[in-house]
């Protein structure tokens, strides 16, 4: 059986990387950042945590949006990070 994605490639999510994308939003050609991939939703705490800096970094300057599979009902009626995501998310763009 071929199997045709590799669970264990990529690296951790650390300060280091978080930092990066930081000082990468910090290029004035650069708008905003995009969450996508796999479904931001299912890891929260890091998405929130990565959002808030950037909004407190930022401010309202630099876009945010967040691509995921989840429809609005569907989170509403998630886990209380699922859902406290989506309202951090939809207020801040």
């Amino acid at each position: 059986m071929k199997v045709f994605k590799n669970f264990n490639a990529g690296s951790p999510y650390t300060m280091e990387l978080e930092d990066k994308i930081i000082e990468d939003l910090g290029n004035s050609y650069v708008q905003g950042l995009t969450l996508l991939g796999g479904e931001p939703f299912l890891n929260t705490q890091v998405a929130i945590q990565l959002v808030e800096r950037v909004r407190k970094e930022f401010g309202d300057k630099k876009d945010i949006w967040v691509y995921s599979g989840y429809t609005y009902e569907q989170l509403l009626r998630s886990s209380e990070d699922k859902k406290r995501s989506y309202w951090i998310f939809v207020m801040y763009w």
